[in-house]
């Protein structure tokens, strides 16, 4: 979001996108938005990286754009983070989800 705007068309695409996921045990509806259709969105706006964390299943999926589709890995528990878009990072799943406590 830029200026408490979402993201606009007409900008650059971010290096990389993050997306918290609060609902995915309650709402298929929502939980299908997040993890499929806004997929094709952001692959469309040509993001080369997004990421979904997903609180309820303690679960981080770190997505690459490659051929205008997102590959990549769910991560969980002490998996390590590996981000093209930040390579010298050196953070685990479980350190992203204790953050703050």
């Amino acid at each position: 979001m830029q200026d408490g705007k979402f993201l606009q068309f007409d900008a650059p695409p971010p290096i990389l996108l993050v997306e918290i996921i609060l609902s995915s045990d309650t709402d298929k509806k929502s939980r299908d938005r997040d993890y499929i259709d806004k997929r094709s969105e952001y692959a469309a706006r040509g993001i080369p990286e997004y990421w979904i964390i997903d609180p309820i299943r303690a679960t981080l999926l770190i997505l690459i754009l490659q051929d205008g589709q997102y590959v990549g890995p769910t991560l969980m528990g002490d998996q390590s983070i590996v981000s093209p878009s930040f390579p010298t990072m050196n953070l685990t799943v479980s350190q992203v989800f204790s953050a703050g406590r």
